[in-house]
């Protein structure tokens, strides 16, 4: 279509430009018909006048603003009724019974020969004390426990058998003076009588005589007179 456009613009100008310069009065030459113009000669000039042709207007495409969408609010979140808890009453502990602590039963002292002194107890302890105060004990150099209420066992130098008697009486060099007392015969079940090397006088008394059991009797570096029974 174009070029069929362009050959028949030719065609007319070509024509316009022969009919201006006919010789020697010759009659125009009839136009070329359409399709004759159709292939331009190789020789003919071509002159194109072409009409600019209006750049068409870009097309606009309308800018749609977006409506704004609305921003869906949260529902308000519905309150949930806070369940107030009753205090239930606190108990008040009822305070156990602190178990009381069972008394240990005190045990009872060993029965001594001395705890219940019998008759024959009590002579030995007699006898005793005749010869602490007979012979200075105030003034001896180990006295202890002598005349106290302690069984006659725990007395410096005494020793007793199983039944309390006294057995042994070790009173040598103890600052023993004075003169042996006529009691210490009621010691029946003494062994041994250690005096040796006191300050003790006058006579041995006879009464040492009647002790059966008296093995050991040692009186010794004293001031003693007589005989031994």
């Amino acid at each position: 279509m174009r070029w069929t456009l362009i050959a028949l613009i030719a065609a007319l100008i070509f024509a316009a430009v022969g009919c201006g310069t006919e010789p020697d009065g010759e009659p125009p030459a009839p136009a070329p018909s359409v399709a004759a113009a159709a292939a331009p000669s190789p020789s003919a000039e071509v002159v194109q006048t072409l009409t600019p042709t209006p750049a068409p207007e870009p097309s606009r495409t309308p800018t749609l603003t977006p409506a704004p969408s609305a921003t869906p609010t949260p529902p308000s979140p519905t309150p949930t009724p806070t369940a107030i808890s009753t205090p239930s009453p606190t108990a008040t502990p009822t305070p156990s019974p602190t178990p009381e602590a069972a008394a240990s039963p005190t045990p009872a002292p060993a029965a001594s020969a001395t705890s219940t002194p019998t008759p024959a107890q009590s002579a030995d302890r007699d006898a005793l004390i005749a010869l602490y105060e007979s012979t200075n004990g105030a003034n001896w150099i180990r006295s202890d426990n002598w005349l106290s209420d302690k069984p006659i066992g725990e007395w410096f130098g005494v020793s007793v058998d199983d039944n309390g008697r006294v057995i042994t009486i070790w009173l040598n060099s103890n600052a023993l003076s004075g003169e042996i007392p006529p009691e210490i015969g009621g010691l029946a079940k003494l062994e041994t009588l250690c005096l040796y090397d006191n300050n003790l006088s006058g006579g041995i008394p006879p009464e040492l005589g009647g002790l059966a059991d008296l093995r050991f009797l040692y009186l010794s570096q004293n001031k003693l007179s007589g005989e031994i029974p």
